[in-house]
């Protein structure tokens, strides 16, 4: 096997291992925006910042997937949304819908000191 076969079969295998991280990565993210919020109706820390990426950073992470951004935040809100569905539990769909309602109303309110709180707020709560 020459030198540039092992390297062009390297790249196939770090391409294929980076492909499967990053769906790693955002499947953990719709785990963390589908957790139940506090006892106090607000949302936890990781499912804030779960539904910041999943609306706004998540779109570099599907390039490299080549995904299209806007149909994959279709059909995951589709399927949140829908009456049925086999992918995700009802109790999983309320607590997506419930957190996803207050990321829209508080998104451009939030600032760095806003999010420092949230999470020493979540720590006191654990």
């Amino acid at each position: 096997m020459s030198a540039m076969t092992t390297k062009l079969m390297l790249n196939a295998e770090q391409a294929r291992r980076g492909k499967r991280l990053f769906w790693t990565i955002i499947e953990l993210a719709v785990i963390d925006a589908c957790s139940v919020p506090l006892k106090d109706r607000r949302p936890m820390a990781k499912a804030i910042t779960a539904m910041r990426f999943l609306t706004t950073n998540i779109d570099k992470y599907l390039v490299w997937l080549d995904v299209d951004a806007g149909s994959f935040r279709k059909r995951l809100f589709q399927a949140m949304y829908a009456e049925h569905t086999d992918k995700f539990s009802e109790s999983d769909k309320r607590a997506f819908r419930y957190n996803y309602s207050w990321w829209n109303a508080n998104k451009d309110s939030l600032t760095a000191l806003d999010w420092k709180r949230i999470h020493e707020q979540e720590e006191r709560h654990s």
